[in-house]
């Protein structure tokens, strides 16, 4: 059973604050699912270590920087100035090592992609989230879309899932917490990450890659659910309408300090009580084409002041960098 579900990923894509953590959640206790609790960054982190390894150095590797963190999180969060990782957990993270030694040994290794699948697959075997109607693993990392290439190139039998939210509302999610990440640079990362999705789209096609709007979700979030359950094959089943971590109900991540015990509307077009007038403008002159092309409305028009604003901070921005200044502690570069 394992060497078919290596086969079988499920990625979850988008850029940040846009409900990639919800659809995981989601997806947490379905009975088809193995879905890994965490982000594991394992493109853009696990792979660069892991490059000059040999097999060996790659396995002893996947244990620590993907397996290390399971299972202690959720006791470091309750406790963290008293932690102390209990028998248990430690006994289940040598079984997971374990695991991931066998599976190499039973199945072979072919590429690097099998350590996540193993990894993964070794999480679900201890933790009781391997079962025989289990059909595919999950995985969430942001920006897993500019990775779609490696993906199908390991994983023929892949599947994506690219969120997308407006980008106005990702940005108030971030505006309490943002600190310096000024809506200019924000508005090319998040037209980036959107152009790249619906790239790969074209590229791989919609049975392959499906793009889905975080507004959908919560708004019809019946709709959304069952354009997944079409797209992945599988069973309606009564907990995907319950998020939930490690089997645990998840109450969100809003930088709000929202609790949901499900799927909530109180998110979606949070930016018009957020956001100035002048963010917003910056946001959507920058990002004005993937937003249409996804369906969000730009409701303020080109501005000449605008784009000198935007204009302005390119140059502040570049002659920071010749200057070897910090670009981020330039006062005003919007």
């Amino acid at each position: 059973m394992i060497e078919k579900l290596r086969e079988h990923p499920v990625f979850l894509c988008g850029n940040p604050r846009s409900g990639t953590s919800l659809v995981r959640a989601l997806f947490d206790g379905h009975p088809q699912f193995v879905a890994y609790p965490y982000e594991s960054f394992f493109f853009r982190g696990f792979l660069p270590q892991a490059a000059k390894r040999d097999i060996d150095g790659k396995v002893e590797l996947a244990s620590r920087y993907l397996l290390q963190f399971i299972g202690l999180r959720r006791e470091m969060e309750e406790d963290y100035e008293n932690f102390h990782p209990n028998e248990d957990t430690v006994h289940d993270f040598a079984k997971m090592c374990l695991s991931i030694q066998r599976q190499i040994a039973t199945y072979g290794y072919r590429h690097d992609g099998d350590l996540l699948a193993t990894a993964i697959l070794a999480f679900g075997e201890v933790y009781g989230f391997l079962n025989e109607n289990t059909r595919y693993w999950l995985e969430k990392s942001v920006h897993n879309e500019f990775f779609a290439d490696q993906i199908f190139a390991w994983w023929p039998e892949a599947r994506c899932v690219h969120i997308t939210r407006d980008p106005r509302d990702v940005y108030a999610s971030y505006h309490p917490r943002r600190q310096k990440v000024l809506p200019r640079l924000f508005s090319l990362r998040w037209t980036r990450s959107a152009k790249k999705g619906l790239e790969n789209q074209r590229v791989y096609g919609e049975d392959r890659y499906l793009l889905i709007k975080y507004e959908q979700l919560v708004q019809d979030s019946e709709g959304a659910l069952q354009a997944l359950i079409g797209f992945l094959g599988i069973e309606d089943h009564p907990i995907l309408r319950i998020p939930s971590y490690m089997g645990i109900p998840w109450e969100g991540n809003s930088t709000f300090a929202d609790k949901f015990m499900g799927i909530s509307t109180k998110p979606a077009g949070r930016w018009r009580e957020e956001l100035a007038l002048r963010d917003v403008q910056i946001i959507e002159q920058i990002a004005g084409q993937p937003m249409t092309e996804l369906g969000y409305q730009v409701e303020n028009k080109w501005s000449l002041f605008t784009s000198l604003r935007i204009l302005r901070g390119y140059l502040s921005y570049y002659r920071a960098v010749f200057e070897k200044i910090d670009p981020a502690d330039i006062h005003g570069i919007e």
